[in-house]
């Protein structure tokens, strides 16, 4: 059973997709979930406090989504992105994944593939976690 107390954030310019994901991701029992119009404002709500997967949109104002995971890989290596896009092109999934992308999402594949996605990026992240603390225990055995 995976925890879903995580923070969950979306970054999208929509505020229309905002709403949906907010709901769609509250329906299916996630308790945090973080909905920003603006890269910004993504990046200091997770300073404010780190987030299990951040779902992101390729084509924004700004910072698009390509700088953001230049970003979340230099800053917040930790984080697993879903880039969930309207851009449907080999090419970019190609780009996506070469920048570290964890999966990559069309907006128009059903809400259960990209629910599937924050589950697996939150089931490993569970299970870095689980490990790191049996290495810390294990050394201080030691």
């Amino acid at each position: 059973m995976i925890d879903k107390s995580g923070r969950i954030l979306v970054l999208d310019d929509d505020v229309d997709v905002l709403a949906r994901m907010g709901r769609v991701l509250r329906f299916e029992g996630w308790t945090d979930v973080a909905l920003c119009e603006r890269a910004e404002d993504a990046f200091a709500a997770l300073d404010e406090k780190p987030a299990v997967a951040m779902v992101v949109d390729l084509l924004m104002p700004g910072m698009d989504g390509y700088q953001v995971l230049e970003r979340m890989r230099e800053d917040y290596p930790n984080v697993p992105v879903i880039v969930g896009t309207a851009v449907d092109d080999l090419d970019a999934v190609v780009r996506c994944m070469k920048a570290g992308a964890f999966d990559y999402v069309p907006k128009s594949a059903e809400s259960a593939r990209l629910l599937a996605s924050i589950e697996h990026a939150a089931l490993i992240a569970s299970l870095k976690e689980d490990n790191r603390a049996l290495r810390q225990s294990f050394l201080e055995a030691a």
